[in-house]
């Protein structure tokens, strides 16, 4: 069919169209003008459009720098510090402590503020120095001095990071912890994505079960990072229970724990969320917790298929990813009205009955290297009750009655390797430091980020009990920054200007 223009003929302009009465020819004519006229108005339409939305950028753009340029330097440090910790498992192999150390403590001597001691604070220092020096008075004693600097090390850095977050301002205080739970937020993220696609590093596959390890590629430290961050993050949605960020990032976070299938994780939980009922209120935290539970429920629902499939299929990635959604929005939009309630606990007994059909053999009380490295490090603290076997252990020798012995690098109790490791004394130092700090942050005005920060330390505390989570920086580094915007700001440090 031939495409090329039409000419039309003069004679055309004489005949006259019947609907518009005007010369045939001479609307021929006008259409294309029409048409050019028409695309042009639409083009400047357009062009306004992509102008205001250019303009809407820049203001965005604009007001994020005005904010960025408010942001202390240290904080963003801090932030980077402990987000490449998380990133590089933890800052657990020791070449990478260094790479870790340096944005820490260039973010130490940035902060306006240095840590101060006041009187309050002083038998929390001094049992943590007593700590610290024990470790290398054993460590030089049992010819473990290097492992004994280590102690002290890692003792003063939780010490200095907690005091310099103490002394951050109000809104410095409240950048730190958002940027830290969305680090932590990334870090649930991640391992969620692990354990749908079977992703061999931020995954793990144990007993027939894929669990989440995300970065840290341990699962039980993974845990303990998600469960402090979550308890965090719900202690400041009791203050705004209708607020999206919030509800949505302790959704992820709350996910994230349940992706781990840490029996000492969900426990560090339970005792967290107790320990905010006590200190913000029940009620403030049903109204602030129920959102962010169910939509974890749901999306944890959604997960299932995934934990147990031997290959990641387009079902089960397609089937996370929607409860993932649908559990993002729960978190974030309902309020724990009395039919949210309901649901919950209706949801929360099916989702039992399922975990009891399909996860039972992971949640019992059965874990024999566990157990075992709990018999070899008694069975060590026998035989050296006062001074320990020094600092550093690297094995854990069990016999068995069948000749056999079984070793063991870690305990799972870090209360037990402290035993064997720096005895009796390293002991009753450790639990005094550990009652002192917690006597420390315990006060009545604590408010939200206060009760929330003790929260974190309840489930890091029970947690250390399972788990040798003590031995991955990046857990008490976490923590120390948590349970230092938790104290109040000590006054010693800022001078009020005379008056005149």
């Amino acid at each position: 069919m031939d495409q090329s223009p039409r000419i039309v003929p003069a004679y055309q302009f004489a005949f006259l169209d019947p609907i518009t009465g005007l010369p045939v020819g001479l609307i021929n004519l006008a259409l294309p003008l029409e048409c050019a006229r028409r695309g042009l108005c639409a083009a400047v339409g357009w062009s306004r459009r992509l102008g205001g939305c250019i303009g809407l950028a820049g203001g965005i753009r604009g007001r994020a720098l005005r904010q960025a340029r408010g942001i202390e330097p240290s904080v963003v440090l801090l932030v980077a510090g402990l987000a490449l910790a998380l990133y590089l498992q933890g800052a657990f192999v020791p070449r990478t402590q260094l790479l870790v150390a340096v944005p820490l403590v260039v973010g130490v001597l940035l902060a306006p503020r240095l840590p101060a001691v006041t009187r309050q604070d002083l038998p929390v220092v001094l049992a943590a120095a007593g700590l610290a020096g024990w470790a290398v008075a054993d460590g030089a004693l049992t010819g473990h001095l290097l492992a004994g600097f280590r102690y002290l090390l890692l003792i003063a850095g939780v010490l200095v990071l907690a005091g310099v977050c103490r002394q951050l301002s109000g809104t410095a205080r409240g950048t730190l912890v958002n940027g830290l739970l969305v680090v932590c937020a990334a870090v649930a993220a991640l391992g969620w994505f692990g354990v749908v696609v079977h992703h061999p590093a931020w995954g793990f596959l144990s007993a027939g079960m894929w669990r989440a390890s995300s970065t840290l590629t341990y699962p039980n430290a993974t845990a303990a990072v998600l469960a402090m961050a979550a308890l965090v993050c719900l202690a400041l949605r009791t203050g705004d229970p209708a607020a999206r960020w919030p509800g949505g990032t302790a959704t992820i976070l709350l996910t994230g724990l349940a992706a781990t299938l840490s029996r000492a994780g969900l426990g560090g939980l339970a005792i967290g969320l107790i320990v905010l009922g006590i200190g913000i209120g029940w009620r403030p935290l049903l109204r602030g917790a129920v959102g962010p539970l169910l939509g974890a429920l749901v999306a944890t629902t959604g997960l299932l298929p995934s934990i147990t499939a031997h290959t990641p299929t387009a079902v089960t990635i397609v089937v996370a990813g929607l409860a993932a959604a649908a559990g993002l929005v729960i978190g974030s939009r309902v309020g724990a009205t009395r039919i949210v309630l309901v649901v919950f606990v209706a949801g929360l007994a099916a989702a039992l009955v399922l975990l009891a059909g399909r996860l039972a053999s992971r949640f019992t009380f059965d874990s024999p290297d566990r157990w075992g490295s709990f018999r070899a490090a008694w069975e060590v603290f026998l035989r050296h009750p006062v001074t320990g076997a020094g600092p550093g252990i690297d094995q854990f020798v069990l016999a068995q009655a069948t000749g056999d012995t079984n070793v063991f690098l870690f305990v799972h109790n870090e209360y037990l390797q402290v035993l064997a490791e720096l005895g009796i004394l390293g002991g009753i130092l450790l639990v005094t430091f550990l009652a002192l700090v917690v006597l420390r942050l315990w006060r009545r005005d604590a408010g939200a980020l206060g009760v929330g920060g003790i929260a974190a330390l309840a489930a890091l505390l029970l947690h250390a009990g399972f788990d040798f989570v003590w031995h991955i920086p990046a857990v008490p580094l976490l923590a120390a920054a948590f349970l230092g915007v938790a104290m109040p700001q000590a006054s010693s440090t800022t001078t009020e200007p005379k008056g005149k």
